[in-house]
């Protein structure tokens, strides 16, 4: 399924939307250039329509907007709240909430908060997520076994925040108080941004090179905190396995 992208990235891009049965068609979509990185055309249901910016760019200029709290993302989409469309969508950090994790200052002035995660919905041409359902059923709600996302800021607060993760089948996951105590912390020490795009696994990676969030582990191997992520995380499988 392939969602319309906003008027204003189909502006900033050099877009347009066509279709198939468009008699401009070409045999060789590839015949129109590309407005994103090498070797990616534009997305399904889309022209060049005039010399286009780096779409990797183009996408982190929009996640570089003002950040919102949690419980102004939860509002309706008309009302400001999160996308019901796919997309990209950033966290972002108060400052020295996680000591550990290295700082990534916003761009805008004023605007004293770090980049900590970019993520994307949905993930596959197949998948039926949006960017409201993965951020609320899964980053907010759920539990570390259904959220990368979640489960990163756990393995991060294990120590300062005495967590016991649990192991549950082949998952690792809080107990019921601890993951409450979690979203407590969200809810204080987190805000968020996103934007929508129609096929955002196509770009994901370019994105996460362009904005170098230091909490992803896909497609971010050579960040530096990613050797420490990567312990953070296995100490947290650690912990739990003596527990089983």
């Amino acid at each position: 399924m392939t969602y319309p992208m906003p008027p204003e990235l189909l502006e900033q891009l050099g877009l347009e939307r066509w279709a198939e049965s468009d008699p401009q068609w070409p045999e060789d979509r590839d015949a129109l250039g590309c407005c994103a990185e090498a070797g990616a055309g534009p997305p399904s249901g889309y022209r060049r329509r005039a010399v286009g910016a780096n779409l990797s760019t183009v996408i982190a200029e929009a996640l570089y907007a003002v950040p919102v709290s949690p419980a102004d993302a939860k509002r309706k989409p008309d009302d400001g709240g999160l996308s019901e469309g796919p997309g990209f969508y950033a966290w972002w950090l108060v400052p020295g909430s996680l000591p550990a994790v290295p700082s990534q200052p916003h761009p805008r002035d004023g605007t004293r908060l770090d980049l900590l995660y970019v993520g994307i919905a949905p993930n596959t041409p197949t998948s039926r997520q949006t960017v409201r359902s993965r951020v609320l059923n899964n980053h907010l709600g759920g539990n570390t076994g259904s959220s990368t996302f979640r489960y990163s800021l756990a393995a991060l607060l294990m120590d300062a925040q005495d967590f016991q993760p649990i192991r549950r089948g082949a998952k690792y996951v809080l107990t019921q108080d601890h993951n409450r105590r979690l979203s407590e912390w969200q809810q204080t020490h987190l805000s968020l941004t996103w934007c929508e795009y129609a096929e955002p696994w196509t770009v994901e990676g370019a994105v996460i090179a362009t904005m170098e969030p230091p909490m992803n582990l896909a497609e971010n191997a050579s960040h530096p905190f990613h050797p420490t992520m990567s312990a953070a995380r296995r100490r947290f499988r650690e912990a739990a396995r003596d527990l089983a």
